[in-house]
């Protein structure tokens, strides 16, 4: 009975490809910095401060567009590769800003790592799949 072959994308045995974490991360701080400046933009003009939601929210769209564009680069195992640009981003964000508030529990701290790491790999398997 013959099995499948197990290939890499002919880039041997390396499942992740640096290039594509990234571009991943490039694309996570582009995505930042066009959103924080839409806000601004709409917070001035309307005179109003976004709520923490929003905020969260826009930050977990910008993982999982990084996480797909990671999926979009690899040669191969597009889940994986943005699930470790999607966590890259979010610890890095989190170093830059000074990491979890002082409310947060580590059981919500380590839900919130999961849910980005669930989002990058939906991000990069979407990636894979619009090659």
């Amino acid at each position: 009975m013959r099995t499948a072959n197990r290939t890499n994308g002919g880039l041997g045995g390396v499942p992740i490809d640096a290039r594509a974490v990234l571009s991943g991360l490039i694309m996570t701080a582009v995505l930042l910095i066009l959103c924080s400046a839409l806000l601004t933009a709409f917070g001035i003009t309307a005179g109003m401060v976004p709520s923490v939601r929003l905020l969260r929210t826009l930050v977990f769209v910008c993982m999982a567009g990084g996480g797909y564009l990671a999926g979009r680069k690899c040669a191969s195992r597009s889940w994986l590769n943005g699930i470790l640009s999607a966590l890259v981003g979010f610890i890095l964000l989190a170093w830059l800003t000074g990491g979890p508030a002082g409310e947060a529990t580590p059981w919500l701290w380590f839900r919130t790592i999961l849910l980005v790491a669930f989002l990058g790999m939906v991000g990069g398997i979407i990636g894979e799949l619009q090659k």
